[in-house]
């Protein structure tokens, strides 16, 4: 089947066989999530594995009740880590940093890292902090309008 097929024939499934289930390959695939792209390569999520019993049950109350929840095996939550923002824009200002002294002209060196100052030294941080309500929208705008000013690039 291709995978168009697959998208037009596929089904919910809302009750799991008591088949067990290879926590090896939940694993890898948790893995190659982890490679997917996301907002300037931040990371700002983690992904738990669960296989305990009594935390699944927990779980399920939260999923409210539903059968899909109650019925699997093991289960894979993903979790946004907004806090850890500051954190990850330094090792990626760091990470970027080098990439451009390693990979870059060197009369390139100085403007390449200036930006990259900037975005990920200044316009991260001022979009991820208190980044809801009226005041987000406002950061929002402020940075993409710098953007689209040449001040910087979106990534």
């Amino acid at each position: 089947m291709t995978f168009e097929e697959t998208v037009h024939h596929r089904r919910s499934i809302r009750n799991y066989k008591k088949q067990s289930i290879d926590s090896e390959k939940v694993k890898k695939c948790i893995e190659i999530a982890t490679l997917s792209p996301n907002s300037s390569n931040m990371q700002l999520w983690e992904f738990y594995h669960i296989t305990d019993s009594k935390t699944l049950t927990s779980l399920s109350t939260y999923c409210f009740n539903q059968n899909a929840a109650k019925t699997a095996q093991q289960m894979v939550v993903f979790v946004t880590r907004q806090d850890l923002y500051k954190q990850r824009s330094r090792k990626m200002l760091e990470f970027e940093t080098q990439n451009i002294l390693k990979n870059s002209p060197t009369e390139r060196h100085a403007s390449r890292i200036k930006q990259r100052k900037l975005y990920y030294g200044k316009a991260m941080p001022f979009i991820y902090s208190r980044c809801f309500g009226f005041f987000g929208l406002i950061r929002m705008i402020l940075v993409i309008s710098l953007a689209f000013s040449g001040q910087f690039t979106i990534r």
